[in-house]
């Protein structure tokens, strides 16, 4: 469960993410009330679809999911490289939520400037993969742990574009796992009406 929050603290995107432990094509949902942008993958009576809807009042994309190999769906890329660690390079098949489709997806160990840490950098295998965001990730040698993310994220710029973002996850700061109860609590926490703008943070 990762709940997205405004400066000034007002939460204003969520996205739950459901599967097995270590599973790279977990359900999920994210649901931004900025625009009312949605999208996400879900399992009715044993069928999978992906959906996606661009913004409040348009009409919803929805299709019918059949994983190939060497799948990963949004986080699962974590999953699939703290289980695949020996792996130096290859082709993964990442979920595109806007075009309801998997792409291929290269994915190779970089030289780490820490030798305590592996970077791992991911990118569409396609000919116009030049033009499309790559994904760089480094994780910690001896604890198998993300620690620095950095390519798109899953929150658009306010013109609903793909943005950029580099996120840290010191291991000093790490936390325990969530609770049930907080993981509930966080399920639950409103969100704010549609079209919800953020402000800076008073401090």
């Amino acid at each position: 469960m990762v709940l997205y929050r405004c400066p000034d603290g007002t939460p204003f995107a969520r996205k739950w993410v459901q599967g097995r432990l270590n599973d790279p094509v977990p359900d999920y949902a994210f649901a931004d009330q900025r625009n009312g942008y949605r999208e996400g993958v879900e399992t009715r009576d044993g069928a999978r679809s992906v959906y996606v809807l661009a913004s409040a009042g348009k009409q919803a994309e929805r299709k019918v999911l059949d994983p190939p190999s060497n799948a990963v769906i949004n986080s699962g890329f974590d999953a699939w490289v703290r289980t695949h660690w020996s792996v130096s390079n290859a082709t993964l098949n990442i979920l595109i939520p806007s075009r309801l489709s998997f792409m291929p997806l290269s994915i190779s160990v970089l030289a780490p400037a820490d030798a305590g840490e592996r970077v791992y950098r991911m990118k569409l295998d396609t000919w116009y993969g030049f033009a499309a965001p790559t994904l760089q990730v480094t994780y910690d040698v001896a604890a198998h742990r993300l620690r620095r993310f950095v390519g798109p994220s899953d929150v658009h710029d306010d013109n609903g574009g793909t943005q950029s973002v580099r996120i840290e996850f010191p291991p000093d700061q790490r936390l325990a796992p969530p609770s049930k109860a907080q993981i509930d609590a966080a399920a639950k926490a409103p969100l704010p009406p549609l079209h919800v703008v953020c402000k800076a943070s008073a401090n």
